[in-house]
């Protein structure tokens, strides 16, 4: 998902709105500019690069976290990021995630 679809879908959650399909109308866009209106005042960093590491992910945190500051981070689709060791789809996986945990765990 790229960056502006994540962020449409994070709006429309935060506003409550169901619009697929439909026109907005005026309470919808109320809901949307309130929505947006909070957003902006939050330091909101989105990387919509598939080709991610743990290490990249892990470099790239550290970074924010020392210039930004860093409270939170999401992973959207734990099955792309890239694993350190070659196997099974489920071994992958199943590395990824404890990596992730050791670097949050060091936090």
């Amino acid at each position: 998902m790229t960056e502006q679809q994540l962020v449409t879908r994070l709006l429309k959650g935060m506003a409550m709105i169901d619009a697929d399909g439909r026109k907005l109308n005026q309470s919808d866009w109320s809901k949307l500019h309130k929505a947006s209106n909070y957003l902006l005042d939050k330091n909101l960093f989105i990387d919509d690069d598939p080709n991610k590491s743990v290490a990249d992910m892990q470099s790239m945190c550290r970074k924010l976290k020392r210039t930004e500051g860093l409270d939170l981070v999401i992973i959207d689709y734990l099955q792309k990021v890239k694993s350190s060791i070659r196997g099974t789809k489920r071994e992958q996986l199943e590395q990824v995630s404890n990596d992730i945990k050791k670097i949050w765990l060091k936090c």
